[in-house]
This record gives structure tokens, C-alpha cells and sequence, in this order.
């Protein structure tokens, strides 16, 4: 950004020395205007002035271009991180749902287990009349 500023300051300086340089009076017409006898030094800094204006114009409509597309992206990049948050929230609500009905059937397959063991070591009460 720094050069862009010393190179538009050294234009400004070779452009006034040119307009010092060249101070004769001048017939200027331009479209339906015509000036008689203006110096030369105010056509160039004007024409100077006024290419000026147009490129701090053209440079302010691409600033503001890039300013709405950074407010669009930053919209979409808010609404992305608040949608990761909810899909976050449903993935720990499901993990822990999930862990939770492991452990359930876990606990549910240690009692049939247990109940089957103490079924297999339980003698047999009819056996045991005869």
C-alpha cells in the first residue's frame, strides 16, 4: 500500500514540474466550452485533478464491492458456525443417548447372564424327590 502512495506522490511532483515548466497561455476547447487565454499550468493540474477523481471513484466502487462481499461472507460464515453448534449439540445428545443404551443392554445381557449361571448350578427339585 506504501508504494502505491509514493509512486502516486512522484507522479504529483513530475506533473507539477511539467505544469511550472509550461505556463504559456493557452486556447482551450473542449465539447461546446471554449476558454481563451487560460494558462497552461491550470489545464494540467486540472486534467490531472480530474484524472484523479476518476480513479479515486472507479477504486471507491470496487472498495465498496469488496466491503458487501465480505458482509455476505461474514453472514454465511456466522450462520455456518451457528449450524456446526446445533448439528454438535444433536451429535453429543445422540453419542450420549447411544452410550447410554449400551450400557443398558450391557447391564441387561450381565443379568442373563448371571440368571443363567445360577440356573445351571441350581439342582434340579424333582430330581431331588425321588
Amino acid at each position: 500500500m506504501q508504494i502505491y502512495f509514493v509512486i502516486a506522490l512522484i507522479f504529483a511532483v513530475l506533473v507539477a514540474i511539467f505544469a511550472i515548466q509550461n505556463s504559456a497561455p493557452v486556447h482551450v476547447q473542449f465539447l461546446f466550452w471554449e476558454i481563451q487565454r487560460i494558462s497552461q499550468v491550470l489545464v494540467i493540474l486540472g486534467a490531472a485533478a480530474i484524472g484523479a477523481l476518476i480513479v479515486l471513484f472507479m477504486g471507491a466502487g470496487k472498495q465498496i464491492k469488496l466491503i458487501w462481499q465480505v458482509r455476505q461472507l461474514t453472514q454465511q460464515n456466522n450462520q455456518l458456525k451457528n449450524e456446526q453448534q446445533k448439528l454438535k449439540q444433536q451429535l453429543n445428545t445422540t453419542t450420549t443417548t447411544t452410550d447410554q443404551t449400551v450400557d443398558l443392554n450391557q447391564n441387561e445381557n450381565n443379568e442373563s447372564a448371571n440368571n443363567n449361571s445360577y440356573e445351571e448350578n441350581e439342582p434340579d427339585k424333582d430330581t431331588n424327590k425321588i
